[in-house]
């Protein structure tokens, strides 16, 4: 403040926003609440600005810093329209990589609502964004073009477009077999490639995958899948799975996933006002 340099003190109100936001995402803590209000106050702050100086790179920052902390308090409306900020601020800024994590998240969202069709078009805007930057890929954008393909596959099983849905499994799956670091990540495909199975009413293989898949289920959200989709086969109706993992995931186009204009012509539009 003393400097005068409006850069850095934005920089430094997001980091510590980022700061409250892990206190609030890792911790049972009695002061949560006031966490949250710091929290927010400082991604504001950074926001503001942002602003003032045009820095597009901190502003993304800022509204995705909010969408993620409304998202962890399941205040989708809020959490939506901060990641619509977001998404558009990054393709006004040219940061295609996290422009196509945003809209995925944005995607993620509508699943977990059980609105796979609205969740659609932004799987696909994040499918040609990071297939078009394909060279730029790290093993982290491999992480997330994995987890993309697997949430795609979920969209195609709640439209009952089953041959879709297997064939961005098989994404996922060649996806895996060629990324080391990728190997914790085996249960995913594997339960989503059991309930493809079981949606088409093909028994045999899909107690095949599922046989895999409890032998794989470790974690906490990897039971819990697992238990939702056992009672799917137990014939109770279930709109989508609403877990998916909940790290960043971005997509990858199949080449039956060509994009046009008009299905992402909502997301084309999004000029914001910052």
């Amino acid at each position: 403040k003393k400097s005068k340099n409006r850069y850095l003190l934005a920089m430094n109100h997001y980091a510590l926003g980022d700061v409250y936001y892990r206190y609030i995402i890792d911790n049972e803590r009695d002061d949560k609440d006031e966490l949250i209000k710091k929290c927010i106050t400082h991604f504001q702050e950074c926001e503001q600005l942002s602003r003032e100086i045009n820095d597009y790179g901190m502003m993304l920052r800022a509204f995705n810093g909010l969408g993620n902390l409304y998202t962890n308090e399941n205040q989708n409306d809020k959490a939506l329209d901060y990641y619509n900020r977001a998404l558009a601020v990054s393709r006004k800024s040219h940061e295609l990589f996290t422009a196509a994590i945003i809209s995925y998240n944005v995607g993620r969202i509508y699943m977990n609502a059980g609105k796979p069709k609205d969740a659609y078009s932004y799987f696909i805007y994040a499918i040609n964004t990071l297939e078009n930057i394909k060279a730029q890929f790290t093993p982290h954008a491999e992480v997330n073009l994995f987890l993309s393909y697997n949430s795609l596959a979920e969209v195609h099983i709640a439209n009952e477009e089953f041959e879709r849905a297997h064939h961005a499994i098989d994404k996922a799956e060649e996806i895996f077999k060629s990324v080391e670091v990728l190997q914790c990540f085996e249960y995913w495909y594997i339960i989503r490639r059991a309930q493809v199975f079981f949606s088409e009413d093909k028994q045999d293989e899909g107690n095949k995958f599922l046989d895999q898949a409890r032998d794989l289920a470790k974690s906490a959200e990897e039971k819990d899948e697992l238990n939702k989709i056992l009672k799917e086969i137990d014939g109770k109706k279930s709109a989508v799975s609403s877990h998916s993992y909940r790290g960043i995931v971005v997509m990858a186009p199949s080449n039956q996933e060509i994009t046009n204009e008009n299905e992402i012509k909502k997301i084309i539009a999004l000029d914001l006002i910052f």
